[in-house]
């Protein structure tokens, strides 16, 4: 019998604790806490997108990689690369750009949208071109 009560005793003592802990509400993150919060599931994100080739990670940003032909859909970190990447090439004043970086979009779906229509589109990619350049070259 004694055993019995004791069993009893612990298992009716948890069961308030576990109530007790249930409806006690969540302490209000400080604003520093809701900003590492946000960083640690910005860089899960980053871990978990989808890697396109060695240079680009799926994302909302349509860009056109000059170098390859093609039209992709990439992050914010590989939007700002194609972004670094053509300042260096106009800097270093080639006429053919590697990278052109070219909107931003609500989301994957509507940057896939619009790759698929820039994709079935017949257009000269004039965006390739360093045009400060060529102008250098036609006045010299």
């Amino acid at each position: 019998m004694f055993w019995e009560l004791l069993v009893f005793s612990t298992f009716t003592v948890f069961a308030q604790v576990e109530t007790e802990v249930m409806a006690t509400p969540a302490p209000t993150p400080t604003p520093v806490e809701k900003e590492v919060e946000k960083e640690v599931e910005e860089f899960e994100k980053s871990m978990l997108e989808p890697i396109i080739s060695a240079d680009y990670k799926q994302g909302e940003f349509l860009i056109y990689d000059c170098s390859g032909h093609y039209f992709a859909c990439v992050n914010d970190v590989s939007f700002e690369n194609c972004r670094q990447s053509r300042e260096k090439d106009i800097e270093d004043k080639r006429s053919v750009l590697s990278c052109a970086p070219l909107k931003k979009f609500k989301n994957q779906k509507e940057c896939f949208k619009e790759q698929y229509e820039q994709i079935h589109q017949p257009k000269n990619k004039i965006f390739c071109v360093n045009f400060k350049n060529k102008k250098k070259e036609i006045n010299q």
